[in-house]
């Protein structure tokens, strides 16, 4: 690899990380010791955008297992403190707490469950909405 060629790796792993941290491409390409114009190069190449999507899809997906596994965590410590909860205000603030959002978590878990159900179906990976062999969708 030639020190050019290096550069612009480096220079395009900056990019990526800063649009991967939701700065505006301008910022990004400042960040990145690059021009506008060659970040907006960047954003026409193929390559460039297919690996900013699968980033920005892995990103989303380490998001929703430590989502999963915090709504777990909080489910068992109100369950917890509906039973054994030192007061009745904290049991009943718990047990409130649990009528108020379990609906809209379950209805949320089974939409997620079932949009995923759909996209096996269709073939698409449901971290990317990509067909297998990397193609985008047209939705």
């Amino acid at each position: 690899m030639s020190e050019i060629e290096r550069v612009r790796a480096g220079s395009d792993e900056v990019l990526l990380g800063e649009l991967l941290a939701g700065a505006r491409l301008r910022d990004a390409a400042e960040s990145a010791q690059m021009s506008y114009s060659t970040a907006r190069r960047r954003m026409d190449e193929q390559a460039f955008v297919d690996r900013l999507t699968a980033a920005r899809a892995e990103l989303r997906s380490a998001i929703v297992r430590r989502l999963d596994a915090a709504v777990g965590r909080a489910l068992a410590r109100l369950e917890t403190l509906v039973d054994e909860g030192e007061t009745e205000t904290v049991q009943l603030q718990a047990s409130r707490t649990l009528l108020q959002h379990g609906p809209s978590i379950a209805s949320s878990v089974e939409l997620r469950e079932r949009l995923e159900a759909i996209e096996t179906e269709l073939g698409l990976d449901p971290r990317t909405g990509w067909r297998s062999g990397g193609k985008a969708t047209a939705a």
